[in-house]
């Protein structure tokens, strides 16, 4: 499936019930490696992708999302801020952090508690990926109220 432009969605065409999933990124290339993560876990995720706190924030108001993956630094909002917003919106969206920071992202995670998982960019790779996002879903129960994830590939 071809890559979206930044702030475009592509949803997938599948029987399956589906997750929605929000990826605040600027980095459109490191976007592009993160949404392919996403998409190897299951093919009934789809992926929202933001590059503003604001475009992040029009998104929130129209769909109900089952994650979200935040980068900490994007132009319009630096370190906590990023967060902060999540934790303000009606409905609580488990949160996934990344950074190129280790700085960052602890000072992130003493500050909201929500956060379930945490990454640093540089030690990103797949399994550590797929991990944190299987966990933060399993962490809400998301996994278990949505019945896709059926195939045994992602988890029991």
């Amino acid at each position: 499936m071809p890559d979206p432009f930044p702030g475009e969605t592509l949803k997938r065409k599948t029987d399956k019930a589906f997750l929605h999933a929000l990826l605040l990124e600027d980095d459109v290339m490191f976007a592009r490696i993160l949404r392919r993560l996403i998409e190897n876990i299951d093919d009934a995720i789809v992926v929202d992708h933001a590059t503003t706190l604001e475009e992040a924030k029009r998104k929130l108001v129209d769909t109900v999302y089952d994650i979200a993956i935040v980068d900490l630094n994007l132009p319009d909002a630096f370190s906590d801020t990023s967060t902060r917003f999540l934790n303000e919106v009606p409905v609580k969206v488990p949160l996934m952090v990344l950074s190129g920071s280790e700085d960052d992202v602890q000072a992130s995670i003493e500050r909201h508690p929500r956060i379930h998982y945490q990454l640093v960019k540089s030690e990103l790779d797949e399994d550590a990926f797929r991990l944190a996002f299987l966990a933060t879903l399993a962490d809400r129960k998301v996994l278990k109220s949505k019945s896709f994830f059926d195939r045994g590939r992602a988890i029991d």
